[in-house]
């Protein structure tokens, strides 16, 4: 994968990318509920948009908590799962799941 930084194409590394959101996701449960948050969505063939239209939630929001940059309230991890239509504790399960 290449990515334009600076003006300049720039080389990344995908495998040490994805190793690192791994290792990330192992350290901090926002991070690993997100990324499930994430992987559940696209399973569905939702949107960030389109998810956050059927429970009531700002886009922004629901990008930031599949970014792990919010700590998630157990009434927001109740509407989330309604939304994609899972038990809360589908959301609670490894990304690899």
């Amino acid at each position: 994968m290449i990515s334009r930084q600076s003006g300049y194409l720039k080389s990344v590394d995908v495998k040490a990318v994805l190793s690192t959101i791994r290792i990330m996701a192992e350290v901090d449960p926002k991070v690993a509920f997100g990324i499930r948050l994430r992987q559940l969505r696209e399973k569905r063939g939702v949107s960030q948009e389109q998810l956050a239209q059927m429970v009531g939630m700002d886009r922004s929001y629901v990008g930031s908590v599949e970014r792990g940059e919010r700590n998630v309230s157990l009434e927001n991890i109740c509407k989330l799962a309604a939304g994609l239509a899972v038990a809360p504790a589908r959301l609670l399960e490894s990304a690899d799941a």
